[in-house]
């Protein structure tokens, strides 16, 4: 039997996490390099990989920061004065999906890894909402609820995605043929950088999710090695344990010959180990007791059946 089925994750969630960091990273590439209509792509790739990830696996709590640091990225595109309907779209997206992670009753490490980059993501949205709604932070909240009841569900599902692509569009029509004056697409993205996940973040994630690939697949490897291994030793014993049991049913013996056998086993198999140069671990206790097992069931039932 091959390994390499065990070298893919059991779950998707951790792979689609990396690559929407991976092309998070490429867009802060492409924002360095003032590659602005690259930068929307990554955002918008960013966006369809977090929710693809939480679908998978809805415990992705760094999805979840991605993807409300990708939609509240993609106001930049959407200014509230030029395209106030992507704007609002895209704003209350944000607010509803950090705030749905913000209300989950466990969202520490291993849920999330940065889980203080979520608070700021979570201030950020709300600095920007106060600010241009002119509202108390208490009233947000309410609005935040809100969205998070009605908005979340739906921009967590991949099937909103190409809504959310069509706002993009629309605003870079938008922004082709009326850019206000006194206004650069510079300027508002600057705003973000609060909001922005670091180099840190995406080191840390990438390490945890390596040690729940590594993890997963060790899982995987038990809960196939333990039955076969388990299932090979009770045969092993088998043999020999009822060739016992059927000369020993002659004499009506085979109960005791039955108990014997398995403790022979049971005690000489571990006490065998270090002759070949291991150590007896855990594993090696266990295949002791299915072929102590296996040999006194069989013994049992040869001199029961047989005689």
């Amino acid at each position: 039997m091959s390994w390499n089925i065990f070298n893919k994750p059991l779950f998707a969630s951790s792979r689609l996490s990396n690559e929407a960091i991976a092309h998070w990273r490429q867009r802060q590439q492409y924002l360095l390099e003032n590659n602005k209509e690259a930068a929307k792509q990554e955002c918008l790739e960013v966006i369809r990989l977090c929710q693809l990830s939480i679908t998978a696996d809805q415990r992705e709590g760094d999805a979840y920061v991605l993807l409300a640091n990708a939609l509240l990225s993609s106001v930049a595109y959407a200014p509230r004065h030029t395209n106030p309907e992507s704007y609002e779209f895209l704003i209350s997206g944000a607010a509803a999906i950090i705030h749905l992670w913000h209300s989950f009753t466990y969202r520490g490490y291993p849920i999330t890894v940065r889980e203080d980059t979520g608070e700021k993501i979570l201030r950020a949205v709300l600095d920007e909402i106060m600010q241009n709604r002119s509202l108390p932070e208490q009233n947000v909240i309410a609005w935040m609820d809100y969205w998070r009841d009605n908005l979340a569900g739906s921009l967590l599902s991949p099937t909103s995605f190409h809504t959310i692509q069509a706002k993009l569009a629309s605003s870079a029509q938008k922004l082709a043929h009326e850019e206000p004056k006194g206004w650069t697409p510079d300027k508002t993205i600057a705003y973000e950088s609060p909001a922005v996940i670091d180099s840190e973040m995406i080191n840390s994630v990438s390490k945890v999710n390596k040690e729940r690939h590594e993890n997963q697949r060790r899982i995987a490897r038990l809960l196939y090695v333990l039955p076969l291994s388990a299932l090979t030793f009770a045969i092993m014993t088998a043999i020999p344990g009822a060739l016992i049991g059927w000369i020993t049913g002659f004499w009506k013996l085979h109960i005791i010959a039955a108990i014997l056998v398995g403790l022979f086993f049971f005690i000489t198999y571990p006490r065998s180990r270090p002759r070949w140069g291991f150590r007896p671990d855990w594993f090696t206790y266990f295949n002791a007791i299915c072929g102590a097992i296996g040999g006194a069931l069989a013994c049992y039932f040869a001199g029961q059946l047989l005689h």
